[in-house]
């Protein structure tokens, strides 16, 4: 068994890093806490934070939308052109919205099974303790007065303590690296976790289906990777402060690694990490040659770029080759930035 614990806590940094609900790995650690194959828990505390983040990204979108439209409007030229003729500002409306969103995640913490640990666990006196001693989760200074997270930690430390159970606490804040606590193991990779949460779950089966999986991506590598080096060229946009860019190069993409992430009745959930390579010449313009950004002033300068980048796929597992590319970097653009 590769899990020390069935109980799991996901920190709202996990929440935001994986789009709140709307990721692969997201929506399978629901599922996982959907079958009880884990205790998924939330604290009060945290649902609040989940909420006020929320509303944070909402508000901050729809800021800087209106900051373009009122943009767009103050140059007049852009007017000219049919897409921007008819922009208009946000319709957003942010209590409405959160209250939509609000009422998701109700639905997920029922559905999926999610346990809520109280407030009334902490106690407030060991919490101003390791403010005043400046510990963890205190230590750094630019957070001494974020006391959600000082809140959340010891109200699961203190049920951990009280049901005699551990917690796996999965977080990507650093500031809890120096916190100790023998009823807490700190993760802070979620698809690795969902890993080792997939292993087990294939052994507690009749049948093993991860050997037929490791097969069908061995099989097919070379076939899955032409395919993703098809379709990511479409995905990557060059952002950069120059006029020309010249002797764009792409290499094929390299496979690095993949994760089991799920295994469901039909099919299996695959992360599959690709490595990209390119490279581009940047030709000086009169522009830039005045700026002096080029040492010469007159040589064009080349520059590569290379990262890794993660696949999404379903493997099927009534038969044998029936794999799915469901999205490359969660169909999002690959912005590639190079600032002058």
């Amino acid at each position: 068994m590769k899990l020390k614990t069935k109980n799991i806590f996901l920190d709202t940094n996990i929440y935001e890093e994986n789009n709140f609900f709307h990721s692969s790995n997201i929506q399978a650690l629901f599922h996982y806490s959907k079958i009880g194959m884990i205790d998924l828990y939330m604290t009060s505390i945290s649902r609040m934070e989940l909420i006020d983040r929320m509303k944070k990204g909402l508000t901050d979108v729809k800021n800087e939308y209106n900051q373009l439209v009122n943009f767009i409007n103050k140059t007049r030229i852009l007017r000219n052109l049919n897409e921007f003729e008819k922009i208009e500002k946000s319709k957003l409306t942010i209590e409405k919205s959160i209250k939509e969103l609000t009422n998701k995640l109700n639905y997920i913490i029922e559905t999926s099974n999610i346990q809520i640990i109280n407030a009334d666990y902490v106690k407030v006196e060991e919490v101003f303790e390791h403010f005043y001693k400046q510990e963890s989760p205190f230590s750094n200074n630019s957070k001494k007065h974020e006391f959600p997270d000082a809140f959340i930690i010891e109200s699961i430390n203190s049920w951990c303590k009280t049901k005699k159970k551990k917690m796996v606490f999965v977080t990507k804040d650093t500031d809890f690296s120096n916190y100790t606590s023998k009823h807490l193991i700190f993760r802070a990779d979620l698809s690795q976790l969902l890993s080792d949460i997939t292993a087990d779950f294939d052994a507690k089966q009749e049948s093993q289906y991860i050997p037929f999986i490791n097969n069908s991506l061995k099989e097919n590598q070379i076939e899955l990777l032409e395919l993703i080096d098809s379709e990511i060229e479409s995905l990557i946009c060059l952002n950069l402060d120059f006029e020309k860019v010249s002797d764009f190069k792409k290499e094929n993409v390299k496979f690095i690694d993949y994760k089991i992430i799920s295994i469901r009745p039909k099919y299996a959930e695959v992360t599959l990490n690709i490595e990209l390579n390119i490279s581009f010449t940047i030709i000086p313009t009169a522009t830039e040659i005045e700026k002096s950004f080029f040492e010469d002033s007159l040589k064009p300068k080349k520059f590569s770029y290379r990262q890794p980048i993660p696949c999404e796929l379903e493997i099927g597992l009534n038969k044998r080759n029936e794999i799915k590319l469901k999205w490359i970097n969660s169909n999002q653009k690959l912005y590639i930035d190079f600032k002058k």
